[in-house]
């Protein structure tokens, strides 16, 4: 299927972000770890953002509000110490329906 015009751009946009505003799929374990998310109506909507897996297999969700249509919530402690290396999974939802999702690959240390 081919892609729309600009105007059909998702509303919903969410990525993983080291701090530089750049977005990433894989990084290593150790630096900062930041789930971004956008909504292009710049609304002020309540949300809760879920992320699980890495080696921990942790699971932990934040419930938040956007301001102007962004947010950014740091995850470093989460990822870095508890989750540690592996594959990640984040869902985003709002009014209780699933706007985005992603995965990521945490990296050892080392690596």
């Amino acid at each position: 299927m081919a892609a729309g015009p600009a105007s059909a751009a998702k509303r919903y946009v969410g990525y993983m972000g080291d701090g530089s505003g750049r977005a990433y799929e894989v990084k290593g374990q150790g630096g900062l770890h930041q789930l971004l998310l956008t909504d292009a109506e710049f609304s002020n909507r309540a949300y809760r953002v879920c992320i699980r897996g890495g080696g921990g297999q942790i699971r932990r969700c934040f419930s938040r509000r956007l301001n102007l249509g962004f947010d950014k919530v740091n995850v470093s402690v989460l990822v870095n110490d508890k989750g540690g290396p592996g594959r990640y999974r984040v869902t985003w939802f709002v009014a209780g329906r699933t706007v985005a999702g992603w995965r990521f690959t945490l990296r050892p240390e080392n690596d």
